[in-house]
């Protein structure tokens, strides 16, 4: 359905990405979280075709078909797919959680019998992974081979074997030209994206308009 209505940022005549690190009701912590770069604020509003928000003016009206791009990386616990979903839904952006598409790709090794020790096998699952998701920062879902695996693929078999299998540079390298399908797809359509996982800043979506990226000192899993 229709995303929600997001709510109004109370700061008047500020510009976009020159605002406290908040929408709707959810601030970022400044002392966990920093904006890597501000791709929308780095030129004048009026280059950019984006007016400034006022109260009468939600924010996500601002951005909706701009094809706006926001990627949060973060360790596990820090918050990250939170404060995305938040941000997702009240700037009507679709929403991409990348370390969820490892699990599912880790679901469907352990259900089909793959060696995971078997390098080739796992690079070969990973292009051939029959995943379809739900995009909506509301209500994500994954379907693995027909099945909905959204519950399952957060058990506690997946849990203790995704870091293994996320580890081997070619499934890696097979994800994230998959996600970087999704976000081109989403920028080119206008409806935009927002993408958390791991290495979202930095290797998956580096030209992003937003970067942002937990200053906690924890490994990312």
């Amino acid at each position: 359905g229709r995303a929600r209505r997001g709510r109004t940022p109370s700061d008047r005549s500020v510009p976009l990405g020159k605002r406290p690190h908040r929408t709707g009701a959810t601030w970022m912590d400044r002392s966990r979280w920093r904006i890597v770069n501000i791709g929308y604020s780095d030129v004048s509003n009026t280059e950019k075709g984006v007016t400034v928000p006022t109260s009468s003016t939600p924010l996500g009206e601002q951005v909706m078909g701009r094809g706006l791009i926001i990627a949060i990386d973060g360790p596990a616990g820090s918050g990250k797919s939170s404060v995305s979903r938040t941000v997702g839904a009240d700037l009507y952006l679709d929403y991409l959680d990348t370390g969820a598409m490892y699990r599912a790709l880790t679901w469907w090794l352990l259900e089909t019998g793959v060696d995971l020790e078997d390098r080739d096998a796992l690079a070969e699952a990973a292009k051939a992974l029959p995943l379809e998701m739900g995009l909506s920062p509301h209500n994500p879902f994954f379907v693995v081979d027909n099945r909905n695996v959204t519950r399952l693929i957060r058990g506690p078999e997946v849990t203790s074997a995704v870091s293994k299998v996320a580890a081997h540079p070619d499934v890696r390298a097979a994800l994230i030209d998959k996600q970087r399908a999704y976000i081109q797809a989403a920028r080119d359509s206008g409806k935009g994206m927002i993408v958390e996982g791991r290495d979202t800043t930095t290797v998956v979506a580096p030209n992003a308009d937003l970067r942002i990226s937990s200053q906690d000192r924890k490994s990312v899993v």
